[in-house]
């Protein structure tokens, strides 16, 4: 029995030195694990984060292109409007004109009208008189 039991002593530091060998590397491979596991977040992190920074950056330059794009379009359209409320304008100009135009034509034609009625009527009254005088010619 003695050889059992010196068996057993002898066995016993042999299986703590093994099992704190293997608490040990339990313990180191816990923390190579959970390096790994860091470094997998880390680097899920940083291209997530470079992701959004190329999206952020595309999204910013067609936003930018979209607004020169309809600042070039009103330019255009505020010129186009610019002409044609220019052309308006002329055309307006030229409206007034003809209208005082026609003013002044119907003022100097009203003008003669009644320069025409006088003078018919000076006619119609050295007519009349001539009339007269036929009469008085004839009586005779």
């Amino acid at each position: 029995m003695s050889e059992k039991l010196m068996m057993q002593t002898t066995t016993t530091p042999r299986r703590r030195k093994t099992r704190k060998k293997s608490l040990l590397a339990q313990f180191i491979l816990s923390i190579l694990a959970f390096a790994v596991w860091l470094g997998l977040v880390y680097t899920g992190y940083w291209y997530i984060e470079m992701r959004m920074t190329e999206n952020y950056l595309r999204t910013q330059k067609l936003v930018e292109q979209s607004i020169q794009s309809v600042q070039e379009t009103n330019a255009l359209r505020v010129q186009e409007l610019e002409d044609k409320l220019s052309a308006l304008n002329s055309e307006m100009v030229e409206i007034k004109e003809a209208l005082r135009d026609a003013d002044d034509t119907l003022s100097e034609s009203n003008a003669t009208r009644e320069q025409l009625n006088r003078r018919i009527e000076d006619l119609d009254q050295q007519l009349e008189e001539l009339r007269k005088s036929l009469e008085i010619l004839k009586g005779n």
